[in-house]
């Protein structure tokens, strides 16, 4: 156990001391698998889709502004509707990396978090007894965290991503809910 954790805080460490980026600010979109967590139980595995713009400061830090949709089916016979939707914007900072220059590109791994602006909302279900009223987006607060894979072609502006993460957000009342994502998409670096 010693041992995982001195590598681990090692590899932290040292990750301080890589280049986040040897490329320059770029734009990514993709999307994805989105599953239900804490509070949202009743609901199937949905669709994410994202985009975000991404500043390197230095060689170990960066900000990231984040977009995301998400919409998860209703777990639930014999009705229709009741779509959860999540609308997030979240500014992250990015930290540390692990780099590899290859000979057809680069590759970089990096954590992102941050705090952002969370829009739930539910559609209206229909039942064999009536129709229930969805809810409509309010402004919550909430935390995003995750890490992610990016492949940057060599000469090329283009780069492909791939990244897991998490959203947990105030329901009010004391109460939080949460969504794991995984998503694939296409960056576009500024610079070559």
């Amino acid at each position: 156990m010693k041992k995982t954790i001195t590598f681990a805080l090692i590899l932290l460490l040292n990750s301080f001391c890589l280049p986040q980026y040897k490329n320059n600010p770029n734009f990514s979109g993709g999307l994805g698998l989105v599953f239900p967590g804490t509070r949202l139980e009743s609901y199937k595995t949905g669709i994410n889709f994202n985009a975000d713009f991404q500043i390197p400061f230095s060689k170990t830090l960066g900000l990231r502004i984040d977009l995301q949709y998400s919409s998860l089916p209703l777990d639930a016979k014999n009705t229709e509707g009741g779509r959860f939707n999540l609308l997030s914007f979240c500014p992250n900072l990015t930290v540390g990396t692990i780099f590899i220059e290859t000979m057809n590109g680069s590759a970089s791994l990096y954590g992102f978090g941050g705090f952002g602006f969370f829009f739930p909302s539910t559609t209206d279900l229909k039942t064999p007894l009536g129709t229930i009223r969805g809810e409509s987006a309010e402004l919550r607060f909430g935390a995003n965290l995750g890490i992610r894979g990016i492949f940057k072609l060599k000469n090329n502006n283009l780069g492909f991503f791939d990244e897991l993460g998490v959203k947990i957000y105030d329901q009010g009342k004391a109460d939080a809910a949460s969504i794991t994502y995984f998503n694939i998409g296409v960056s576009y670096f500024l610079k070559k």
